[in-house]
């Protein structure tokens, strides 16, 4: 390998270390916020699922804190963050927004770059509930077939609005750390419908 093509590689990867960085840092306080609005208001009503939900927060801040900073993860941390992500996020939804999730357990050792999927539901979220309420949803199912994950989200989309339903910083940032992590190894798909956005991804661990 030549000498400015290994500079390059060094180069991004250390620019993707920052961006990742820059990504735990605008989930952290945004999400953390919201979450701990959302456990004062359950502690006022003596909700019973009050203590659970400290713990859940508890695990994800612990997970952002030390375990994001290597260079794979198991993917079942990353399931458990996006289930802790996920319970916490519903809290502020309500009942008006249906979130189905089919997270497949799994005990083998396959190991994924960590918070790739995030900004994913994020996504959803954002331009789901977050933009409305009225008859919002989120579909999100994660499998392992064989050495392959298929992730797939989808989520119901407001056309009142017209900012875009697809994209942002979080998005941008998730693609060129597939292209250097996995480069073939990987594929990605976005479909638009009339009322829904949906992602498609697949990666060989």
């Amino acid at each position: 390998m030549a000498v400015l093509e290994r500079d390059k590689l060094k180069l991004e990867r250390d620019n993707l270390a920052i961006e990742l960085a820059f990504l735990k840092s605008q989930i952290s306080p945004h999400f953390l916020f919201n979450t701990l609005n959302s456990i004062y208001r359950m502690s006022e009503t003596n909700n019973p699922k009050t203590s659970e939900s400290i713990v859940r927060l508890s695990h994800m801040l612990r997970y952002l804190l030390y375990q994001t900073d290597d260079d794979k993860i198991l993917v079942s941390q990353e399931i458990e963050f996006l289930q802790d992500y996920l319970t916490l996020a519903k809290l502020r939804f309500g009942l008006g927004t249906k979130v189905d999730l089919d997270f497949e357990n799994t005990n083998e050792p396959y190991k994924i770059a960590p918070l790739i999927l995030i900004p994913f539901v994020e996504n959803a979220i954002k331009h789901g509930p977050e933009r409305s309420r009225h008859d919002s949803w989120i579909r999100i199912s994660l499998k392992l077939d064989e050495n392959i994950l298929k992730f797939n989200i989808s989520n119901g989309v407001n056309r009142s609005s017209e900012k875009p339903a697809f994209g942002g910083i979080g998005i941008q940032n998730v693609k060129r750390r597939l292209d250097l992590r996995y480069g073939e190894d990987y594929s990605f798909q976005v479909k638009e419908d009339e009322d829904s956005y949906s992602v498609c991804l697949e990666i060989k661990l």
